[in-house]
């Protein structure tokens, strides 16, 4: 096997690749982004309260959704690594079984949706702002069934390369979010004011327009390697689900716990106080920006190399993750001083009183730190997903998520008094320890083919 590929001797030419990918993905994610800012403001004009419940309600939403995404996205590493190896019968089965798992799941958090209130009642969380977060949890899982397919869906073509259809249906039903939000949370052309429901609605409606109209695109103008073959045999037998199952659970459960750290962590910040909650929206929903786009390099980062792997060529694994983590660092570099520059314009977009524009921007200088690391992070998972590596970097992230920067955030922020600027460097000393980890579990793997997850299972 010829040795990696030095990390400084990679020419120019070599990114466009990974920016080809990347590109439509970051389109779709910043997409997502502005639909997230579309809620926040358009409900954060209503009061501070109602921005506290949109920003606590997305955040429960993600929980609830974040085992069955996870799950369902490690479909973009198994078709890369199916693609790569010419498994296109393999490709297809992964179509079906999005479909099924999707629609299961999607039921699934529908119902337990309805249990959210009692959940925040346990956490101790103001009754006015539990009683809008339900009513902005209850009413946008009526679109999760159709929700989880998309995004099963999406993945799969991400893995085959295919990633400009997902991009241009989530861009268009964005779009129809935000419209159907204008006139639903305000109630323009005869529809009722609904508020902070009326967001809610609007995204389950986008989710159905976007199911139906990928289903259409998978049955008549599909991929070329997702076309029926005679005698391809395309339903997923149990050995087939088993191995999905394998690598894609701990997948989800490390969703589940960047999701749920990020719940505990604004439940913490709801301990400090309302007025901490909402200023703790403008540098997470800012520091979106940064996420989407490395979330883009990260999903570009599992096609590739998962690719590289179904195909048997250690060389090519290794130089995809040298190309997508260096594209991270700059671009994130760059956001760095777009963020400190025009930190306190950023934040006086969000509508938020005087008094608190002074800390919000303060920490959005914290959150520079953070997201950093954040981001780096995030690409080399991605690299470690494309192996089909996912119970060793979700142990990792259990260990540093939940017994260090979680308890090290409440005892900085709440028995220290440090606040909300505290329970921040909780997490920067977190991510900063994960990545490097990542890092050197990568490093490993890539000198080592016959230890690889996914395709070890795929020999089997």
């Amino acid at each position: 096997m010829p040795p990696p590929a030095p990390w400084h001797r990679i020419p120019w030419r070599e990114y466009r690749h990974v920016l080809a990918l990347a590109a439509p993905v970051i389109l779709a994610n910043i997409s997502n982004n502005l639909l997230a800012l579309a809620d926040t403001l358009m409900v954060g004009s209503l009061g501070t309260v109602e921005l506290a419940a949109v920003g606590y309600g997305m955040l429960l939403v993600f929980l609830i959704y974040g085992l069955p995404i996870g799950l369902i996205s490690i479909g973009n590493a198994f078709a890369a690594q199916f693609f790569g190896a010419g498994r296109g019968a393999d490709c297809r089965r992964l179509v079906r079984l999005a479909l099924w798992l999707g629609l299961a799941a999607g039921l699934a958090v529908a119902a337990l949706s309805w249990a959210s209130d009692g959940m925040m009642a346990l956490l101790g969380i103001e009754p006015e702002i539990r009683r809008q977060a339900f009513l902005y949890v209850s009413r946008r899982a009526l679109g999760a069934p159709f929700l989880f397919v998309v995004v099963g869906w999406a993945n799969i073509l991400n893995g085959l390369g295919h990633v400009r259809t997902p991009m241009v249906l989530t861009v268009l039903a964005n779009a129809m979010n935000i419209g159907l939000n204008y006139l639903l949370i305000f109630g323009h052309a005869g529809f009722p004011a609904m508020g902070i429901e009326g967001a809610a609605l609007a995204t389950a409606a986008a989710n159905l327009v976007s199911f139906l109209v990928f289903a259409a695109i998978l049955r008549w103008r599909p991929p070329a390697v997702l076309r029926p073959v005679a005698g391809a045999g395309e339903r997923p037998d149990r050995a087939f689900t088993r191995e999905f199952f394998r690598v894609g659970l701990p997948n989800g459960v490390y969703v589940l716990l960047d999701i749920g750290g990020l719940f505990a962590f604004s439940t913490i910040v709801e301990w400090i106080g309302v007025t901490a909650l909402a200023i703790n929206q403008v540098p997470v929903r800012v520091m979106a920006l940064s996420y989407v786009i490395n979330l883009g390099l990260s999903i570009a980062a599992t096609t590739l190399v998962g690719q590289a792997a179904g195909a048997g060529r250690p060389a090519a694994v290794s130089r995809s993750a040298r190309l997508a983590l260096q594209l991270s660092a700059a671009v994130l570099v760059a956001l760095s001083l777009a963020y400190l520059l025009a930190r306190e314009p950023i934040v006086r977009a969000f509508s938020l009183e005087a008094e608190l524009v002074a800390p919000a921007a303060a920490m959005v200088s914290l959150m520079v730190v953070f997201h950093f690391f954040d981001g780096l992070t995030i690409v080399m998972y991605g690299c470690l997903k494309g192996l089909g590596d996912t119970r060793f970097p979700t142990l990792v992230y259990m260990a540093g998520q939940w017994l260090l920067a979680l308890p090290l955030a409440w005892a900085l922020a709440l028995p220290a008094g440090l606040g909300l600027p505290g329970a921040w460097a909780a997490l920067i000393l977190e991510m900063a320890a994960t990545g490097l980890v990542f890092w050197l579990r990568f490093r490993h793997l890539e000198r080592r083919p016959g230890t690889w997850p996914l395709s070890a299972g795929a020999a089997r």
